[in-house]
């Protein structure tokens, strides 16, 4: 088992212990429909972790602008909130 600093099998080892390396979504962008609550509230939050630029979008708008400020608060920057009017100007539909 490495103990130095370095890359293994896509893993950071510092000291001896395995770190996911994130930050693999940076430059993309998800939607992520409903995203206002459970299941796709944690998808939005794990999107965001990995550097996805996140849509956050739910059929009650005031639930995804709440979780777009979670992950605001947490430091990542969310592309947008709403409902799903919002997902059909974001995809040109």
């Amino acid at each position: 088992m490495p103990t130095t600093n370095e890359i293994v099998g896509g893993l950071l080892v510092l000291g001896g212990i395995f770190i996911v390396m994130r930050r693999k979504l940076e430059g993309k962008v998800a939607i992520v429909t409903g995203g206002g609550r459970g299941i796709g509230r944690g998808i939005v939050h794990c999107l965001a972790e990995e550097g996805a630029d996140v849509a956050v979008v739910d059929i009650i708008g005031d639930n995804a602008r709440k979780v777009a400020d979670e992950i605001g608060a947490d430091g990542y920057d969310p592309t947008a909130a709403g409902t799903v009017e919002l997902a059909k100007r974001l995809l040109g539909k």
